[in-house]
């Protein structure tokens, strides 16, 4: 299940570092969704493509210390449309086998 994420850091650059596929600028007061934390940047950036296929808004962030590429979709200007994305993406993509 995507879990909701508040951004309160400072708003991040979209750098040009190749284990980052689209990341945007995300302003300080954004909500996103993770999707998931993956240890193999290949899975990361092959399902931030598939989400990439059904119209979500995905991208991967390059790991910090524990070393996790996350899989993000947004962001969204508040919690009401990241939640409407939250819905899309369990129906859509993440519906029980």
């Amino acid at each position: 299940m995507p879990v909701l994420v508040r951004t309160t850091a400072p708003p991040r650059t979209a750098g040009g570092s190749s284990k980052t596929l689209n990341a945007p600028l995300i302003p300080g007061s954004a909500y996103t969704l993770q999707v998931a934390a993956l240890g193999k940047e290949a899975d990361a950036l092959e399902l931030a493509a598939r989400l990439q296929k059904k119209k979500f808004p995905a991208f991967v962030l390059s790991p910090q210390a524990d070393k996790y590429y996350r899989v993000q979709v947004g962001p969204y200007a508040d919690p009401k449309a990241a939640d409407a994305a939250r819905k899309g993406l369990e129906a859509q993509v993440l519906k029980p086998s």
